[in-house]
């Protein structure tokens, strides 16, 4: 596409645009993101310019993923927002349907779970029997459910997706159903068992792309999952791989959450200064995301792991500072977690706050 560009005279041509187009979707994938908006950003303009309203919509649809990817999740949402509006103008039910999906997946990472659950009823009602459509909404819904803690209708709805994705043959999404199956295990308190699910979808996400962004997911989950078994250094080397790999795909959501399981991981092996460096780099990347559900449970685990170092007898003169740093942590996760009404962690929260109320 580079090449190409060169042939092409005015910048302001459709076949200018289109190049742009692709050339700004190929760096998305190869994780150079940034340079991928500019593309981006520019065929937009380009097609904005023609009135071509059906590419315009397209690239939309691209640089809302890009910043997705970026962690510019406000972005991300006005981006897809803007295809939206134009694909329902457009009466493009399948672009439509698309949009509204990724339209959740920016509501639930951000905790508004009712507008995803809105988003994902919509979607399932626009795609009819078109399999692989119905196949990653009920995908996201399950994911939605289970992060509110409803893990019965979860489990439900990510097997149904399960099935349908091992009929079809949509290896990327049977991968993506046992990712999420996987995360309903971890948060009931089965770390072993969902282990079992990680490792089968890595066998798939690897016959993909070995380096890709499920694989990196899938890695980073099977590390915090050792941790919780107890299996601490395994953990950590794990999740130190991974973090790499979240680096070179360019993934600052991922790069935050990796460094917040870091963290405990640290806490876990004693090393408490550590700890504490890595889950407030955490707080700060997801904070500057409005990134809510994920803060909440950044600020809960370093509020645990400053307490387990004050019990432990490892703080020192400074057992005073990082328990009144505890406190402002624990309430900070107290707040979020009444702001999203119903997550998995509430009464884990609450008997915090009571604790170090007491």
């Amino acid at each position: 596409a580079e090449a190409l560009l060169l042939r092409v005279k005015s910048p302001a041509d459709l076949d200018h645009a289109e190049l742009r187009l692709l050339l700004g979707a190929s760096l998305r994938w190869q994780g150079q993101l940034q340079e991928a908006v500019s593309h981006l950003e520019h065929a937009f303009s380009v097609f904005t310019a023609l009135e071509e309203e059906g590419r315009r919509a397209s690239a939309a649809n691209f640089l809302g993923w890009t910043l997705l990817s970026m962690g510019r999740l406000d972005d991300s949402r006005r981006w897809f927002t803007k295809s939206l509006t134009i694909n329902r103008e457009l009466e493009a039910t399948r672009r439509v349907a698309q949009n509204l999906q990724n339209l959740a997946i920016v509501s639930y990472k951000q905790g508004s779970w009712q507008q995803a659950s809105s988003f994902l009823q919509e979607e399932l009602a626009l795609v009819g029997d078109e399999k692989d459509m119905v196949c990653r909404a009920r995908i996201a819904l399950g994911n939605v459910q289970r992060q509110q803690g409803e893990f019965l209708d979860a489990r439900s709805s990510l097997m149904k997706a399960y099935s349908l994705a091992a009929e079809c043959g949509l290896v990327r999404e049977e991968t993506l159903a046992l990712e999420f199956m996987g995360d309903v295990f971890r948060d009931e308190g089965n770390p072993a068992e969902a282990r079992r699910y990680y490792q089968r979808g890595l066998a798939l996400a690897r016959s993909l792309a070995p380096r890709g962004d499920l694989v990196m997911e899938l890695l980073r989950r099977e590390g915090e999952c050792l941790d919780l078994e107890g299996r601490h250094e395994e953990a950590h080397h794990l999740l130190n791989e991974t973090l790499a790999l979240a680096q070179e795909v360019g993934d600052r959501f991922e790069v935050a959450v990796i460094k917040r399981c870091l963290g405990v991981n640290s806490g876990n092996l004693g090393r408490w200064r550590v700890a504490r460096q890595f889950l407030l780099q955490t707080l700060a990347t997801l904070s500057e995301m409005n990134a809510r559900p994920e803060l909440m449970v950044a600020s809960y685990r370093l509020a645990r792991t400053l307490l387990r170092q004050i019990d432990t007898g490892n703080a020192g003169a400074y057992s005073a500072r990082l328990l009144e740093e505890a406190w402002e942590h624990a309430l900070a996760a107290e707040k979020l977690s009444k702001d999203l009404v119903a997550t998995h962690l509430n009464e884990d929260i609450k008997d915090l706050v009571s604790g170090l109320a007491r």
